[in-house]
């Protein structure tokens, strides 16, 4: 079974993913921040990998806007371990990740953090924290645009029972936007992530995990909305056996103040070799709904990762 003490994913709020998943970036345009990638998005999730391990893995994809007809290279770079002592276990992961639209032209790029720790005393609860930096470059023919988003989240994950999971984190977004000849602009967020999850062991290995994410408005120092929030949801389930994993993730998210809503599905096909070694490709087609359009085809994601653990 080739499961990072470090886990690649989407969506891990309850419990980590069985198999190693592929990198995600949205366009930059719609107002879901780049930090749903490659990283456990619940830092307290690390904690329920495997018991020791150390491991790392390189990433490279491509993603297609169908509106505005572009193409955007995404690539980065991630590792991770854990390591279980006598009275506590911790474990940890490093990330960075970049892409760019070069008819836009826009960058992105994010470098990760994130650690947890569960003690022997009460080993059915981990709490973990994470920092993230997300840059993002817009060149038009008005101005440049630049943001810079500092995130940071303190999460909590409960065994209930051996294979059930709950998942809670709370955090603050720091926006800082800097526009050609325009004032510094400066803004804040707080946002929230439940979730719930399972997952059961023997020849066929499983997971289910549905979760809500709520984050609100940027707000600048006047009090002024900057960015609106939004509201996401998706459930995802896995498979596996032999050394093979599938899985599919559901999502469905809405700007607020009447926004776009955006929705989708990912796939997944996962499979590890001796010493560690696997191959996980992905690919995902959302759609976006707007006051303008209807049901439009937005992004086409393919992308393969590319992982050892020791």
């Amino acid at each position: 079974m080739l499961m990072t003490a470090a886990p690649v994913a989407w969506g891990q709020i309850a419990v980590p993913e069985l198999a190693p998943a592929a990198p995600r970036i949205f366009n930059s345009q719609f107002p879901i921040p780049i930090s749903f990638s490659y990283t456990t998005i619940n830092p307290a999730v690390i904690q329920w990998g495997s018991p020791m391990r150390l491991g790392g893995g390189w990433i490279e994809g491509q993603s297609h806007d169908d509106i505005l007809l572009d193409s955007k290279t995404q690539r980065g770079q991630f590792a991770g371990g854990r390591m279980t002592l006598p009275t506590l276990a911790v474990g940890g992961e490093l990330g960075w990740l970049s892409g760019d639209y070069p008819l836009a032209p826009a960058a992105i790029t994010q470098r990760h953090g994130a650690g947890g720790i569960s003690f022997a005393a009460l080993p059915e609860l981990a709490v973990g924290l994470s920092a993230t930096r997300d840059h993002e470059f817009l060149d038009t023919a008005q101005n440049d645009t630049t943001d810079i988003t500092n995130s940071r989240t303190l999460g909590f994950s409960w065994r209930v029972k051996e294979s059930i999971f709950l998942g809670l984190a709370y955090g603050k977004d720091y926006l800082k936007r800097t526009v050609t000849n325009q004032p510094e602009v400066i803004g804040f967020r707080s946002f929230h992530m439940v979730g719930a999850g399972i997952r059961g062991g023997g020849k066929m290995l499983w997971r289910m995990e549905v979760s809500t994410t709520n984050r609100k408005d940027f707000l600048g120092t006047n009090g002024l909305s900057i960015k609106p929030g939004y509201m996401l949801n998706q459930g995802s389930l896995e498979l596996g056996a032999a050394n093979m994993f599938i899985g599919y993730t559901t999502y469905n998210a809405k700007e607020k103040s009447n926004g776009p809503t955006l929705k989708g599905g990912i796939a997944d096909f996962s499979i590890s070799f001796m010493r560690g070694i696997g191959i996980t490709g992905r690919y995902e087609k959302n759609q976006v709904n707007t006051a303008a359009m209807e049901n439009a085809k937005w992004e086409r994601v393919k992308s393969i990762t590319a992982s050892m653990m020791y």
